[in-house]
């Protein structure tokens, strides 16, 4: 639970926007998304060498749009304990802003920064936002994806003829 200083305001009227029209221009906006991902706390270094520490959360709205969300420091404290896998919520408040690395595991070329203004409520649960999203890629279109790209496919076994080499890429094999 959040500290009683946090105040619970109406959810009923909200009105958010889609995950996909997210922008740099925009200052206030709420989004409704679920949160596919949570990562552990972990210790980060910022750009002035100050020690502190940070937690992601990757973000699925209903219209399929993706995002990263990232809590620093004091935020993380916040909202930690209080943001669970798999739940929906209203996210508003922070910076929107290119990320600092290129995260292969991104269909945005966004994320969001949570700082002091973030809020974050928990809203009921909408089986119109997915819970994961594939993007699948075709078995003989995997080589023309990026050495670290993350893929998505499936496939059957109908016959087991042991081990094979297949080649991935010109001058790649596998087993």
């Amino acid at each position: 639970a959040l500290p009683i200083s946090y105040s619970q305001p109406q959810t009923q009227s909200l009105e958010y926007l889609p995950i996909k029209a997210l922008s740099y221009l925009i200052d206030s906006w709420i989004i409704k998304a679920r949160v596919t991902i949570k990562t552990p706390i972990k210790p980060f270094t910022n750009k002035s060498g100050r020690q502190t520490k940070m937690f992601s959360v990757d973000l699925i709205d209903r219209d399929e749009g993706e995002i990263e969300g990232t809590f620093f420091g004091d935020m993380c404290d916040l909202f930690y304990n209080y943001i669970e896998e798999g739940k929906v919520y209203y996210f508003s408040g922070g910076t929107i802003k290119k990320p600092a690395t290129n995260a292969p595991n991104q269909n945005n070329d966004l994320q969001i920064v949570f700082d002091i203004t973030a809020d974050v409520r928990e809203a009921p649960d909408d089986n119109k936002i997915p819970r994961f999203l594939f993007k699948l890629t075709k078995i003989p279109e995997i080589y023309k994806k990026e050495n670290g790209d993350i893929v998505d496919t499936i496939g059957f076994v109908y016959e087991d003829e042991g081990i094979t080499e297949i080649a991935l890429r010109k001058g790649d094999r596998t087993k």
